[in-house]
């Protein structure tokens, strides 16, 4: 999972999630333009993913990239919206997506199966 397009799909959704037109949700650094929070958000989807195959794949990406990402209880999230980026990214993303494409994400562990998927994997 290093194609480009994905890549821009993940980001994509990431700034969507994040509601952050200017800075599309980067904190670590400082930004001065909308280009260079491009650039970070890029460069974060693209090493999280080198991060997440060298760990194994540990569970889906976009759970492994909130982690270091938007972080449940982190300092800077003191009313708590880091708990919903997962679910906001996965949902973004599924606009994006086609049906058979998000499938195939499913499949490949970059999302959570849907409830539907879930159980037919139980059958």
């Amino acid at each position: 999972m290093t194609d480009k397009r994905e890549r821009s799909h993940i980001a994509e959704a990431i700034k969507v999630a994040e509601g952050d037109p200017k800075r599309y949700g980067v904190r670590s650094v400082k930004v001065k333009s909308r280009a260079e929070a491009q650039k970070v958000l890029d460069n974060s989807v693209r090493n999280n993913i080198l991060r997440w195959k060298k760990a194994g794949k540990p569970g889906k990406f976009v759970d492994f990239m909130q982690k270091r990402w938007a972080p449940v209880g982190a300092k800077n999230d003191p009313t708590g919206l880091n708990k919903n980026w997962g679910r906001n990214v996965r949902g973004a993303l599924k606009k994006r997506l086609s049906k058979e494409e998000y499938k195939e994400w499913e499949k490949r562990n970059l999302v959570k199966l849907s409830p539907t998927a879930q159980a037919m994997e139980r059958v």
